[in-house]
Order: structure tokens, then sequence, then C-alpha cells
């Protein structure tokens, strides 16, 4: 290998004649520019760095011209005496904007003053640099005297513009040709050499590396609307259709904590430094979105995107498919990247990626083959001392043994998770992709029903947080919408799926054979669709979703038995992938997306297992069952290759797929299961519970997970987990039990069964309606689910309960509760809660949300207990009921907050307010308001409540909690 620093010119005379011009401009260019500014600037103190002198001066704002580079530029060197010839053209731009002339005559070469002098000496500079023009000796006499000849006008202009002596423009004069003249007659250092050759270099691979791959990385900007060849015309921008994400990071000193998708990069920067790398690990269930993650940060960074922090700051992003079997080395992934770029400095290019500022891209860590493990290996050691970041996604599985043992000590390390597309995006997101399908006719449904449909489906929030789970939602509400409400898990929604285009397949081919028979071609697709399973588990094996020769072989071969078109029947199920091989880029049939691989996968290891259950059952117990197919399909391959781990979400198709049958088998193979998923890597409880609530899983499978789970006596119970603990609960003996609800928790279908088991166990309850107290309505309300928990033969004992009831189940209120927050929307209501306090006995704290439509009169005073009071949608012209009902309802010891959600007044009204609760000699230690009043306000109203009514005032979020 050549000397690091050397490129393939290096030791030709050309090379020699071209370095010496771009000493000449690069050291009497840049300082003919650094004396320009130091006129241009004569109130600078050179302690001072540019930036704080723009601010003085009353340019703060021009500062953010310049880019990261410049910056740390600018910031270390006050005096800016190291400023290259772009730095300071541009601070000369600037900072010199009241001694230098209009914008115009910057670009004007007819002008005959300074600004156009120093544009033609900017752009000689780039074009030596950027071009790298061969200099032949005649070429380079000639350039050389034109750059002497621009050097000398850049003087003679720069005496009249700032009016130097005639003493001081000779002295610049002779300076310059004795400098241009030493330069003319001193041949170049080997130091010298390698110096400009490094700087040259490491110019060439920032600026064309970068165009290169951003010129790349634009071409791949769209995505497929749907991910089956029948839709393939039918692109989307990914920009267009990219939804927000929700993201845990696990390295927080609290704990875990939940960011945006576009604060991905912003932590490693925050915590890394330029002389470090970084490592950030990224995971998700299939489908969550980690690839669409990767390209949508190539996209960004491509399109210089600055709503990314942390992202322009890089000077390259490479990227890489870690199933790719064509790269092995770190040389040919850039090889593949950057062509023309390596092409020019082949010998080099590593010792100077070393020095960029550089974010690598490696997507399915989980996929690794041997080849993609030999660059990620190489890569891990060449990066560990580098300003460079590695993001990795995967799928959870191992991950964590690759984290603590491939990944250097070396390393700063981040772990973070996908959790998937917040409810309030979802809506938006189908409406994303089903107005491109209408666009291209591909659809005749109404986007708006949609919408509204997901939007509504509280019950499936969970099911719809995964794109990939949406994406199919809207192929489905295309061509069959009447299906849609059917699915609840990504198995059903696959298996409906696959119905629909075994349907299109057959009536498209009917439609081209009238006479075909139906039942005929029914069974010949069913079929196909057998043996494309077996293809996929056989793929699977082999750790890729491409399908290999002899797998596209054996598949056009079933296709001919059966009298059908390959063509047609591949493009039903499959896709195109185009693929950059050893030597050009190749098509390649594929499976469409990871999971619906693993979902074929699981269909034809069920399909394998039940056919051939009998054989199993000779030799090994029916518990074994599953393994025992999974050995012998891995050892026609290779003997010991079985990792159980790889198949995870393939088993979790499998209980979804045994949820929807009925037969013998089902009990035996669900028990296996069980095992298998502890043995695939689910330990942690709540991948236990995501499993069960992912699955639809039955309470035959509950009381095998219920083992995991019989020590635990303390249970926290949100919506997402309602479905997962009514299948878990007969089995657990909990001895407290808290269930928290933030939304209306009415459409969880499976929160009656829950409850009624909860309701025969001795356990504290806890009951929280958070929906129900802040929104209070008299058709919604908790009493459903207070009268399954209270039933006439209940066990349990009702601690805590925040909601709203209607006036005939106040009674119901047990005597046991210690903590009551409840809504008031009716004076009848009122009456019939106030009646039935006295017996509730143990009562330490009240909460009470009482609304518009409750009068004063229907109130009387609240025990002496800590009562919180919340006073909803007080207007100018509520003020004087809201005093009469904080007076009718106030405990003796007064109350310990008075809250105003959705209040509307402003200043005055608040005086008001707080002056009537005086006058009504209402005691209270804080009042909170919304915050739309000023800081100063704020401060003159708690002066006044302090004196008025003895407590503080303040504004608070009412909207970050829930009203």
């Amino acid at each position: 290998m050549a000397v690091c620093g050397y490129t393939p010119h290096s030791n030709t005379e050309e090379w020699h004649r071209l370095l010496r011009l771009i000493h000449l401009i690069t050291k009497v260019g840049q300082r003919l520019m650094y004396h320009i500014f130091i006129y241009g600037c004569p109130n600078k103190d050179p302690s001072q760095n540019l930036r704080d002198y723009l601010n003085e001066i009353g340019l703060a704002d021009k500062y953010k011209i310049f880019n990261k580079d410049q910056k740390e530029q600018i910031l270390s060197n006050p005096g800016c005496q190291y400023f290259d010839i772009s730095l300071l053209f541009k601070v000369i731009k600037v900072a010199c904007d009241n001694n230098m002339a209009d914008i115009e005559s910057w670009n004007n070469k007819t002008v005959s003053k300074l600004e156009p002098l120093l544009t033609q000496l900017k752009n000689e500079r780039n074009c030596l640099y950027h071009n790298l023009p061969k200099m032949t000796h005649n070429e380079f006499t000639y350039k050389f005297e034109r750059l002497r000849k621009l050097f000398r006008m850049i003087v003679e202009m720069t005496s009249l513009r700032f009016y130097l002596s005639q003493e001081t423009r000779k002295k610049h004069l002779r300076e310059l040709h004795i400098e241009v003249n030493c330069v003319w007659n001193h041949l170049l250092t080997p130091q010298e050499i390698r110096n400009l050759d490094k700087k040259i270099s490491l110019k060439k691979l920032k600026q064309g590396g970068a165009e290169e791959l951003k010129k790349e990385f634009s071409i791949q900007n769209h995505v497929e609307l749907l991910p089956f060849n029948i839709n393939s015309d039918v692109k989307l921008d990914l920009l267009s259709i990219f939804s927000k994400m929700l993201i845990t990071y696990s390295k927080d000193p609290e704990g875990d904590v939940i960011i945006d998708h576009k604060n991905i990069l912003k932590i490693t920067n925050c915590t890394t430094n330029d002389y470090f790398a970084s490592f950030l690990l990224v995971t998700g269930g299939s489908g969550c979105g980690k690839s669409t993650l990767v390209k949508w940060l190539k996209l960004m960074w491509a399109k210089s995107n600055l709503t990314v922090p942390g992202l322009a700051e890089y000077n390259l992003v490479l990227y890489l498919e870690c199933r790719n079997h064509h790269i092995d080395s770190l040389s040919k992934l850039l090889k593949d990247h950057l062509p023309n770029t390596y092409s020019s400095m082949e010998h080099c290019i590593l010792c100077y990626i070393r020095q960029l500022k550089v974010l690598f891209l490696l997507d399915g860590l989980d996929e690794l083959n041997k080849d993609s493990r030999k660059v990620i290996e190489e890569l891990l050691h060449f990066s560990r001392t580098s300003p460079h970041t590695i993001l990795c996604t995967s799928r959870p599985e191992k991950t964590r043994e690759f984290l603590l043992t491939a990944v250097l000590n070396e390393y700063q390390k981040h772990e973070m998770q996908i959790i998937g597309v917040p409810p309030e995006e979802q809506g938006l997101l189908v409406e994303r992709y089903h107005t491109q399908l209408v666009s291209a006719g591909k659809s005749k449904q109404s986007t708006e029903d949609l919408v509204n449909y997901v939007n509504k489906s509280c019950h499936c929030k969970e099911f719809y947080k995964f794109p990939q789970n949406l994406v199919n939602l809207v192929y489905l509400w295309a061509y069959q919408p009447e299906q849609i409400n059917q699915v609840t898990t990504a198995t059903e929604l696959y298996v409906k799926i696959n119905e629909l285009l075994k349907l299109k397949l057959c009536q498209r081919l009917l439609s081209r054979d009238p006479d075909a028979d139906i039942d005929d071609l029914k069974k010949a697709i069913e079929d196909f669709w057998r043996f494309l399973c077996q293809e996929a588990l056989e793929a699977h094996n082999c750790k890729d979703i491409i399908l290999h020769s002899h797998s596209v072989n054996r598949l056009k071969t079933q296709c001919k038995k059966n009298g059908l078109d390959f063509r047609d029947v591949a493009a039903t199920f499959l896709v195109y992938k185009t693929i950059k091989g050893k030597e050009d880029r190749e098509q390649q049939l594929s499976f469409p997306h990871n999971d619906n691989h693993d979902f074929c996968v699981a269909q034809g290891l069920l399909l394998d297992v039940t056919t051939k259950s009998r054989i199993c059952q000779r030799s090994l117990s029916c518990s074994r069952i599953i393994r025992c197919t999974l050995e012998r399909m891995h050892k026609k391959n290779k003997p010991k290759s079985l990792d159980i781990t790889s198949y995870q979400n393939v088993f979790k198709h499998m209980a979804g797929l045994l949820s929807m049958k009925e037969n013998s088998i089902k009990e035996s193979m669900t028990q296996e299961l069980v095992e298998l998923f502890k043995e695939a890597g689910v330990t942690r409880k709540e991948q236990w519970l995501d499993l069960l609530s992912e699955t639809k899983c039955d309470l035959q499978t509950g009381r095998y997970i219920a083992e995991i789970f019989k020590n635990e006596r303390n249970l926290e119970i949100t919506s997402s987990r309602v479905a997962s603990f009514s299948v878990l609960m007969p089995y657990l003996h909990p001895s407290i039990v808290s269930l928290r609800f933030a939304d209306d928790p009415n459409c969880l279908t499976s929160l009656t069964s829950l409850l009624e088991h909860l309701s025969n166990m001795k356990a504290r309850v806890t009951l929280v309606v958070g929906r129900h107290y802040r929104h209070p309505s008299s058709t919604n309300t908790s009493d459903h689910l207070l009268d399954c928990l209270l039933g006439r033969h209940s066990r349990c004992h009702l601690l805590e309960f925040e909601g709203g009831l209607g006036a005939g189940m106040m009674a119901t209120l047990p005597s046991t509760l210690t903590i009551l927050r409840l809504a008031l929307s009716t004076d009848h209501q009122a009456s019939a809660f106030l009646a039935h306090v006295p017996s509730l006995t143990n009562l330490q704290y009240l909460g009470i949300h009482v609304t518009p439509k409750v009068s004063a009169k229907a109130l009387r005073s609240l025990p002496a207990i800590s009562v919180d009071l919340h006073l909803s949608d007080v207007g100018t012209d509520r003020e004087s009921r809201a005093c009469s009902v904080a007076a009718a309802l106030l405990p003796r010891l007064g109350y310990r907050y008075i809250r105003f959600p959705r209040a509307t007044l402003q200043e005055d009204g608040w005086r008001r307010v707080i002056e009537g609760l005086g006058m009504k000699g209402v005691g209270v230690s804080w009042i909170s308001v919304p915050l739309n009043i000023s800081p100063g306000q704020s401060h003159l109203l708690d002066a006044l409540t302090r004196v008025t009514l003895g407590g503080g005032f303040s504004g608070w979020d009412f909207n970050h909690n829930g009203w």
C-alpha cells in the first residue's frame, strides 16, 4: 500500500505543479483576504471571537450562515488569522458589510471594485481544490501569472477601498512580489507535499464524497405504497408519508425516557465528543419501522434537512443492509457507496475516513451473515477512536449479548427501543397512505371513514402502533372493507390479506381463461401457497428473505405442474428487489417484508407439524413436536445450525394462528410454544404481556404463561394490558391491583372479564378512569366498571377510585375507599353523592370535579378531610357561580387546591374570582389556572391571593395532564 496521504498523482511532475499552485493561492491569497478583513473591521479586538463581535455590532443573526466546522474555527481562533479562504470570504461579506459594496457587485465582473476580485479568488481556489486539473508546464505558467495579476489587482483595490497611503500600498506590493517569486522558485519539500496531499484529499472526501452519497440517497427517496407487486406502480415520497415515532431511551440516570424520533442523534452528540465513537442500538419488533427510520435518516441527511439535531454535523453517512451477502469489508462498503471518490483515492481513503465525522447506518443486526459480520467486526475496531457514530437496528433477540461482547469499551453505548406510532398520529398515517391509493385509482373507499375507524378503535391502539400493521390495514380497507373490524392482531391481518390475494389472483386468472374450473384454480393456488411456505422456511434457515435460485426453480416447477403462470403467481405473494451483486445490480425474488416472511414461515411450520405429527410422536413426546420439526429441517442444511432465538417472531405468528384454530393438537403445541418462547429470549414480563395481546391468546395459553407471574403480588394494569391480564387473572393471586386508564375503557372488550375475575379475589384495588373524571358525561360513565368490580359477591377491597358515576351508583361506593376523585355533572348526581359521603368513613382524600351544569343550591359542605376542587370551563359569565360552588362545598379545613381547567378568564377575571372567594370566606392553599397569563400578571395575582385567601396562585399545564 502507498504511503498514507499520497494520491495516485503524488509522484508526477503534473501533480507537483498543481500542488505549487494550490500552495500559492492558499498562502498568498489567504493572507490578502485576512488583511482585507482587518481593514474592514478596524474596531474588532484581536482577542474577541467573531461571534461576539457580530453580536456587538448588531449582526448576531448573520452568525447562522456559518456551518458547524466554520463555527468551531471561529470560536477556536479569535484573531481569525488561520481562517481559510472560503471562511474569510464569508466573514468579509458579513462582518465588513458597512465597508463593502452592495450584494450585486460581488458577482459583477464588469465592475472595477474589490468585491468581484475576491469572488474570483475564491472561485480559483475552489476550481483547483475540487477539479484537480492536470497541469502541464505551459498551463502552470499561465495560471501562475494569472494569479499574480489577480493578487496585484486585489492589493490595488484594497488600497483604494480603505484609503491606504501610497507608502502602505507600495509595501504590500513589495511583500506580494517577494512571496509570489518565492513560491515560483521554491520546489515543495516532501513534508509540504504530504501536508497539501492530506488537505486536498480530506476536502475531496468531505465534499465530493458527500455529493456522491447525497445523489445516491436522493434517488432512493420512494417507497412502495403497498408491499405487493400488483401495486408496484404506486410509489410515495418517503418524506411525505413518514410518521412521528416514539422511542424509549434507556440510559437516562432517572430511568427510561420517551423521545421523539427526530432526537435520536441528539443524545449521542450530548454524551460523546469528537475523539470517541458512539454505538447506538435501536431495537423493536418486526414491522415497527426500524428500516424506514434508517432510510428516513439517510434521506434527511441527503436533503441537508436541519430538523434532526446533530445529523447535519456528519460529513458522511454510510449505509449497510446486514443481510447483504456481497459486501464483506469496509473497503467494499466505501467502493459500493463512493465509486468515483474511492477510485481516485483508493490507497488512502480509510486513513481519511478516520478523521471525518461519519454516521454508519447498519440495518438489521439480527440478519447478520458471515460477510456482513466481517464488515461490522472490522468497523467496530476501525472506528473506536474516531468521531464516528454506528447506529444499528435490530429485533431485540440476541442484541444484549452483542452489545456486551462485540462492542468495545472505547465506545459510548446507547440503547433505544422503538415504541411505534403514537395514537394521535395513527389516523394521519393511514390518511396519507389511503389518499395516495385513491389518487392512483387503486381504491374507491372513503379515506375519511377509514381515519374515523382507526381514531375511534381505542381497543386497537397497541395493534396500530406498528406502521406495518397500518399499511396492511389500508390494503385490506381498499379491497375488503367489511373485513377490517375482524382483525386486531398482525397474524389475523396477514390471514385476511392472504385470503384476499388468493381471491384476486383467482379472479385475474379466470378473466384470462373463463373456461377454467374455479375449484381447480383455487386448489392449484392453495398448493402453491403451501409450497411457498415451505420455501419460506428454508429461506429462514439461511437467514434471508430473498429466495435463492434453487427455491425459485422449485416454485416454477410447482406452477408448471399445476398449469399456473409463474410470473402471475409470484407477483401476488412476492416482490422483486434490486440487489447489488458482486458485478452489477440483480433482480431477485423476495418476501415483501421480514414480518410477512415470518408469517409464511409460521404457516409452513404449522402445516409441517400438523401433517407429520404422527411421525414425530413415534420417537418423541408430543410436547416436542415443533422442535422435532425444526431440527429435522435444519439437519438438511447444517447440523447444529438451529438458532431458536431467530424464530421468536415466527413463534408469535404460530401462536396467533393457533388461537384461530380448534383442533386436538392445539393444547400440546401451545404448551411447547411457551417453552420455546423462553428459549427464544422472551424473558421479561413486559414481553410476555406483549405476546398475549399481540396473539389474542385464550385462557388455555394464559394458564401456561401465568406461571411466570405467579409470584407477582402488586399488579399495574393499563388499557394496553387489559387483554393480557384478562387471560392471566384466573391463575394469579395478587394482593394489590392498580387499574389506570387515561382514555375511555368502555371499548375494551376484555375489561368486563378482567373485573369479574378481580372481584372474586381478596385484593386491594385502585380503579382510575381519568377520562370519566376530566371529561364527564351523563351517557358515558364508570357505572358498568364499578358494577362488575363490586358485584353482589365481590371479595375485593376498593381503596381508590377516580371517575364519573350516575346518581344511582353513588350509593355503591364502598366504605373501604381512602382516596376518591369524582366528577359531578348534574344536580342529581351531586345530591346523591353528598347524601352518601357520611358513610365513607375511611376517606382521607377527596377530589371533586364540578362542571358548569351543577348549581350551588344542590351542594353542601364536605367533611373535614383533604379536598381538591376542580371547577371547569369557567368564563366571564360563570365567575360568580364558581365562587358560590366553592363556598357551598367548603370543608371545615378549607381546600388544598382549587384548579380551573379549561377556564378562559384573563387577569381582571381572576382578580374578581379571588376577591369573590375571599368575600365568601373560602380558604385555599393554592389556586391553579391555565397558562394563558403572563408571568408578571401571575406574580400580581399571587400577591393578591396570599393577602385575600392565605394561599398561592400560579399557572398550570392542564393540557399536559389530560384536561
